[in-house]
């Protein structure tokens, strides 16, 4: 290829009549022969003095560029690409080779650098996108990558290669119904094993993913107590107990185990290995539905989060116990029951909706994983709403 772009340039020079064109033809053919002769870098110099006597030096920046490549010197085709133009079809060939060259000798940073002038040369070329957005990968810039993949596509797409890097990005990026949907349109274009193995296991993910569209009235709501306050609601805490009432941290008030402070440091519990004790039970079975971490906004407005628009959450309060902490804040800043379950999770910490059959074994794990878990609702038709009624 470097040879060819030679005997490119040599053919322009030869159509050229002044002294400096002369010079320029002179030292293009003798580069070209010392390439042919294996002297290639004697006619790399000769091509460096064409560059700065040429009066249109660019298209020889990108036969040198092309030459240092041809030659394996890699840091001479970085420094010589530096003054390099970033359009056209030649520069953008250059960019695009020094970008894989770079890239498979593990310099992503500027293979990445390389490819994005390739893509201003070559702004419809699919394969150049391509090459970006696996750097990109390889870089763990996701979103980068996805968007340059998605250009890809866009310019080709019934390329099944593209498809499937695609998908590798989306499943990286923890969108498996995205990279399902990307890896079965590989598979269709282009079904090698790895996209219908990829499309499977992916299928597999979006099946365990929890997004709530299976809950329906009947299902069981499962609560699991909190530790405390879990690190919301502190600004109404501080004002109430600290302003309004007076205390301090050191203070030690009725029914708590401590003292104020220790209470208000209490850890947030985490019911991370808990939940998977649950679900590893069910890896095929829709037992459990959606899950909801009870944080800001309480109740009231996490469960909605995790349910369809046609169905209510009915709760019932006094199931689990209320910490001592609650009832000390809503008594000293005369808080109404509504905005404490607004504001604070009221001794529950995590609700999981599960299928009303598998209520008691669900609660058995739970427990099973040293948690305090009731059955404290279930859901009903409705608009999207938590009703909480006292027993």
């Amino acid at each position: 290829a470097s040879l060819e772009s030679f005997r490119q340039a040599a053919r322009l020079a030869a159509t050229q009549t002044t002294p400096r064109w002369n010079a320029t033809r002179a030292a293009i053919l003798l580069a070209e022969r010392g390439f042919q002769e294996g002297r290639s870098a004697e006619g790399r110099a000769r091509l460096r003095e064409a560059v700065e006597t040429c009066p249109e030096p660019d298209r020889l920046r990108v036969v040198l560029v092309k030459l240092d490549l041809a030659m394996g010197d890699l840091s001479a085709a970085a420094t010589d690409a530096s003054a390099m133009p970033r359009e056209g079809k030649d520069a953008g060939g250059a960019w695009l080779a020094l970008g894989l060259a770079l890239s498979v000798h593990g310099r992503d940073a500027e293979a990445a650098e390389a490819l994005r002038a390739a893509t201003d040369a070559l702004p419809n070329h699919p394969s150049v996108w391509q090459a970006l957005g696996v750097v990109q990968a390889r870089r763990h810039r996701l979103a980068e990558a996805a968007a340059s993949l998605e250009r890809a596509a866009q310019l080709d797409p019934s390329n099944g290669t593209i498809l499937y890097q695609q998908g590798l990005v989306e499943a990286r990026r923890k969108n498996w119904r995205r990279a399902a949907s990307l890896f079965r349109s590989a598979a269709r274009w282009t079904p090698t094993a790895e996209a219908l193995d990829a499309a499977m296991a992916a299928g597999e993910r979006v099946g365990r993913i929890l997004d709530g569209r299976h809950v329906a009235p009947g299902d069981a709501v499962i609560g699991v107590a909190s530790s405390g306050l879990h690190s919301n609601g502190y600004t109404l805490v501080r004002k109430v107990l600290f302003e309004t009432a007076g205390l301090k941290v050191e203070d030690r008030v009725e029914g708590l185990a401590g003292t104020l402070g220790d209470e208000l440091l209490t850890p947030t519990r985490i019911y991370v290995r808990a939940v998977r004790h649950v679900l590893a039970a069910y890896r095929r079975k829709k037992v459990v539905k959606a899950i909801a971490h009870v944080t800001g906004g309480g109740l009231v407005e996490n469960i909605p989060r995790v349910i369809p628009p046609n169905v209510d959450v009915e709760i019932r309060t006094g199931v689990l116990p209320v910490q001592p902490i609650f009832t000390l804040v809503q008594q000293k800043g005369g808080i109404p029951d509504d905005e404490m379950l607004r504001v604070f999770n009221m001794g529950i910490g995590l609700v999981m909706i599960v299928d009303p059959y598998y209520a008691e074994p669900v609660l058995r794990r739970l427990r099973e994983a040293g948690e305090q878990a009731e059955r404290i609702g279930e859901v009903k038709k409705g608009r999207r709403e938590v009703q909480v009624r006292s027993d």
